[in-house]
């Protein structure tokens, strides 16, 4: 396929996402008892992230969404802070998870981070990349909330509040935490085309 026909695939992909979560969205304002708290917590925990997450997600392989914040945004990284953040959030089981469920097969590892310093800058990239689908998705996230506390589901708010803290702000401080130990080697984010690679 072509680079622009997967980019019109990604773009379609990421339209039915949001097509399907705006249903969700309005099925909840017509019925307002629905679901069960218990079904709503899972709702805004996972569906609802997934669904964000994933609008993002194939929207920044389409288009280049990495490139709106210039070097600068991805250099400014507290090395202290997020080694901090790193270890008291627990965000290695995260990345555990990520390397059983996913970076298991060598084909996934190989488009990440191809191995060997002569490919750190591409891991560099696809970290650039990441973090900014998750950062998007955190932040379209939490302007859901004061919708769902305007339908009176606090269930559902609580939900999505959990979902993008493990969904979205984690990968971010993973992300953050892969760039501060390239930082270390001397690599850092440059202007110019990024090759951007999904990743959760």
């Amino acid at each position: 396929m072509s680079k622009l026909g997967k980019s019109v695939f990604y773009l379609c992909v990421s339209g039915v996402l949001l097509l399907s979560l705006w249903s969700l969205l309005k099925a909840l304002l017509h019925h307002p008892g629905q679901p069960s708290v218990g079904a709503a917590f899972w709702l805004g925990g996972f569906a609802c992230t997934t669904a964000v997450a994933g609008v993002f997600g194939m929207l920044g392989l389409a288009v280049p969404l990495h490139r709106l914040p210039g070097p600068g945004f991805y250099n400014a990284v507290n090395h202290g802070t997020i080694s901090r953040l790193y270890r008291t959030l627990r965000v290695e089981w995260l990345r555990r998870l990520l390397c059983w469920a996913h970076y298991h097969k060598p084909r996934h590892r190989q488009a990440f981070y191809g191995g060997g310093r002569a490919q750190l800058h591409v891991l560099l990239d696809n970290t650039q990349g990441a973090e900014m689908c998750h950062l998007l998705a955190l932040i379209a996230q939490l302007l859901l909330l004061p919708y769902f506390l305007h339908l009176g589901r606090y269930d559902l708010a609580a939900g999505a509040t959990v979902g993008n803290l493990f969904g979205n702000f984690y990968p971010i401080v993973l992300q953050r935490h892969h760039r501060a130990r390239l930082h270390r080697l001397g690599l850092r984010a440059q202007p110019g085309a990024v090759q951007l690679y999904p990743s959760l």
